[in-house]
């Protein structure tokens, strides 16, 4: 914690030069500090909260603008202003900068005057009275997009100093952030030409559709995070009727993240993928309790019943747009290569590639833990197991792969040697795991 301390004293005392080296360059337009400071306290009110608990708005657009249109002090005085009086909807209730604690208020406030005046002095070195207005706009989207990277190392090394679990990837999170920053970019110089063309009176119409489309997009992402929220609670509902269900999950993401890293997925697709893991027996719910938590072999009747967990949980995820790319895979994690499998029975490249790692990560899982009828089997049986049904129950191709990568398939299963029984129904030595 005291590193964390001193990293903001840090970032404080160089605020303070910005600022004082910013106020000895450049004077106070207070008109234009008004007009585009209301603009940036409204934009920073109706910020997005994202899944990671991080933020978007629109103000930077608004900064971006003011820094174009009038000079860096005033668009570091706007944005320290906007953080200052915002009122954000986090977790259903108002807050206000007296909410979030002295260590993140200051943290923000020198943050806020580094990116932003740097940006600016960066930007007025670079720029000069007879720059056109196109060179104008690529060097802004260019500085915009350095000190997004800036920002997320700053953070980065907030997290790491703060002792905090959370790592983040910096290539990657700057790639993530890349498009709506430049979106967002974009719309700042968009600001600034009507500014600059036409007037504040323009710029305000310019920015009040602005912000409904903000808001609809709002409401969009509010609907989705409502109904994954749901899917994850019929999840925790599935959890309660189905022990095994909880440790089977994990375990079949691990070993689907195993197989999808020596593919070569791109992380899109290991999200993807990683969600389906998670889901695959949502469908499950929809099963009777006699049935679901049956201790013995099931009947005919009674296995046909549970063949429609897959359907059915393909059904579930495929309401939520959010996950109706993952349906597929949950829908056919149960195909196989030799056309046997369940609900489609398709053959061979048929399966999609998402199905086909779920199918065989869920059956080496299945075979590894124990059901009430019989005990798991050891790692050697179940790699006979795997070689005597490659290519007819499973990808031949994903075989290899589990043969090479046993080494990591072996730690994962003996760091799970204590999991809670395994209550599977069918036999998987002959079929498909459920």
């Amino acid at each position: 914690m005291n590193k964390l301390k001193g990293y903001i004293l840090i970032l404080s005392i160089v605020a303070l030069i910005i600022y004082y080296y910013l106020f000895n360059q450049y004077n106070i337009d207070f008109k234009g500090l008004i007009f585009w400071g209301i603009l940036a306290i409204i934009s920073e009110t109706f910020i997005i909260m994202l899944k990671n608990g991080a933020s978007t708005s629109v103000g930077m657009a608004v900064y971006l603008a003011t820094l174009i249109t009038i000079n860096p002090l005033v668009a570091v005085m706007v944005s320290v202003i906007a953080f200052i009086l915002r009122l954000p909807t986090v977790d259903g209730k108002r807050k206000h900068v007296i909410n979030m604690g002295p260590r993140i208020t200051a943290y923000n406030i020198a943050g806020h005057t580094i990116f932003i005046g740097m940006m600016g002095i960066i930007y007025n070195y670079v720029i000069h009275e007879n720059t056109s207005f196109n060179v104008i706009a690529i060097i802004a989207l260019v500085l915009l997009s350095l000190t997004e990277l800036i920002s997320i190392i700053f953070i980065s090394l907030y997290f790491r100093f703060e002792g905090s679990s959370k790592s983040i990837h910096l290539f990657k999170s700057f790639l993530g952030a890349l498009p709506s920053t430049l979106a967002v970019g974009s719309l700042g110089i968009l600001l600034a030409f009507a500014e600059l063309n036409y007037g504040k009176v323009i710029v305000a119409l310019f920015f009040i559709p602005l912000l409904l489309a903000r808001y609809s997009f709002k409401l969009y992402f509010d609907s989705q995070k409502m109904s994954m929220e749901t899917i994850q609670a019929l999840n925790e509902a599935l959890l309660m009727r189905d022990a095994y269900t909880g440790g089977h999950a994990i375990r079949v993401e691990q070993y689907s993240a195993i197989l999808a890293k020596a593919l070569k997925y791109l992380p899109k697709e290991m999200e993807n993928l990683q969600k389906a893991a998670k889901l695959h027996d949502i469908g499950k719910i929809g099963i009777p309790d006699e049935i679901l938590n049956k201790s013995g072999k099931l009947s005919a009747d009674e296995y046909s019943k549970i063949k429609d967990h897959s359907a059915m949980g393909a059904q579930i995820l495929s309401n939520v747009d959010a996950l109706r790319k993952i349906s597929e895979a949950v829908k056919y994690h149960h195909e196989r290569p030799d056309g046997k499998g369940y609900p489609e029975g398709l053959i061979g490249e048929a399966i999609p590639k998402d199905a086909a790692i779920l199918s065989i990560a869920d059956t080496f899982d299945a075979m590894t833990t124990d059901r009430p009828y019989r005990k798991a089997l050891t790692l050697d049986e179940a790699v006979k197991e795997l070689i005597l049904y490659r290519g007819t129950q499973f990808n031949a191709t994903l075989v290899g792969i589990v043969l090479e990568h046993m080494d990591e398939f072996k730690v994962i299963l003996e760091e799970n040697q204590e999991d809670i029984l395994d209550i599977y129904y069918d036999e998987v030595l002959s079929e498909v795991s459920v």
